[in-house]
């Protein structure tokens, strides 16, 4: 048994110390980092949100925003400025108002399912205007669905008379046959008299 495990360990040490031979140098990284070249981003989707929620979106840009204000856009549509925090950030509070308006700076459109926030700054680290978008989804009420008709049956409108229809006619053919047989046994005396 100490034979197979010592075997097992020598093994695994070779393949180790092969691998470390072949692996590829690490290549150094040059300082002082060159400029940022992220112009596009995306910060993701920040949830799901029923109406009448405000979201709180906090956005930073890959390339972080250096100018003082930034112009928000929502779903396509202008919403004004906001100003840009110390550490490059740009808070943006959205009210969902219902589920065809949001509240921004202005109120624009909304609508049920993902809606997008894209905030676009000047970065220094870029040398030019940068967008960082942001998502999040608005919770809409489900419709109700229409009701379906069921073929071949008559709508339910009122009392179920169909079980006092059966006693009735069961009520009546006895009547009818209670008559039939005082008939006949008042034959029967006749003709035996």
């Amino acid at each position: 048994m100490r034979r197979r495990f010592s075997a097992m360990t020598a093994l695994v040490a070779l393949l180790g110390g092969t691998a470390l031979l072949l692996a590829p140098p690490a290549a150094a990284q040059p300082y002082p980092p060159g400029a940022c070249t992220a112009t596009v981003g995306s910060s993701g989707d920040f949830g799901a949100f029923p109406v009448g929620s405000t979201v709180t979106l906090t956005i930073r840009a890959i390339c972080t925003f250096t100018d003082t204000t930034a112009t928000v856009i929502v779903n396509g549509q202008a919403a004004g400025t906001k100003p840009v925090a110390p550490d490059g950030t740009v808070v943006v509070t959205v009210t969902i108002l219902s589920p065809t308006e949001l509240s921004v700076n202005p109120v624009v459109r909304g609508q049920c399912g993902v809606n997008t926030v894209s905030v676009t700054g000047f970065s220094a680290s870029a040398g030019t205007t940068v967008t960082q978008t942001a998502t999040f989804t608005v919770l809409c009420p489900a419709a109700r669905p229409a009701a379906r008709a069921v073929r071949g049956r008559v709508a339910f409108t009122g009392d179920n008379i169909a079980r006092w229809s059966a006693v009735a006619l069961f009520l009546v053919a006895a009547g009818g046959a209670l008559v039939m047989v005082d008939r006949r046994r008042a034959r029967a005396r006749r003709s035996d008299t």
